[in-house]
């Protein structure tokens, strides 16, 4: 038998080698409660004084991370940046004068609107359009007209998340 010709007990071990290296490298993602991937990336709009309470607490949970702030006033958003990147434990936090940059990220999973209320069907219109889930506090709307357009952003939403989900699972 040629001692360098490959054999099948070989290429076996050197697969299963090959193969668990995925598995032993990333071990503290592995372990950690809260993988990365299963965490919600929350971007902030409006940065007053209502939003220092909301960020504090959507940042209490193991599950969100904060990527993001947008105010169109220079202190109140770098103080908030210096507030997520402090809780955070480094300088990721992206600062955004208008909040559509912040929504154009690609990379959030929600929003926490916390402007005045004039802005907010404005905002969350704009939001749902970008695919994002939208934490709002009331007022929503100021007349008929933008309750109907965000009702009808929020049917839309729903639809497509579902049939997106339905379509995933095999049905149609």
């Amino acid at each position: 038998m040629n001692p360098t010709a490959s054999t099948r007990r070989g290429f076996l071990k050197s697969a299963a080698a090959v193969a668990s290296v995925p598995f032993i490298l990333p071990s503290g993602i592995w372990s950690a409660p809260v993988k990365p991937n299963d965490k919600i990336a929350v971007g902030f709009i409006g940065m007053g004084r209502r939003s220092g309470g909301l960020v504090n607490s959507f940042m209490g949970q193991e599950r969100v991370a904060a990527v993001a702030v947008s105010d169109c006033d220079t202190t109140r958003r770098n103080v908030s940046k210096a507030q997520v990147d402090k809780k955070n434990g480094n300088t990721g936090c992206a600062a955004y004068n208008d909040y559509r940059d912040l929504l154009a990220r690609g990379d959030l999973d929600a929003v926490c609107i916390a402007t005045p209320d004039h802005w907010h069907a404005i905002q969350i219109l704009d939001s749902m359009e970008a695919g994002l889930d939208v934490y709002c506090e009331k007022p929503l709307v100021h007349n008929i007209h933008e309750a109907i357009r965000v009702m009808q952003a929020v049917k839309t939403s729903v639809e497509e998340k579902f049939h997106n989900f339905s379509v995933s699972k095999g049905s149609s």
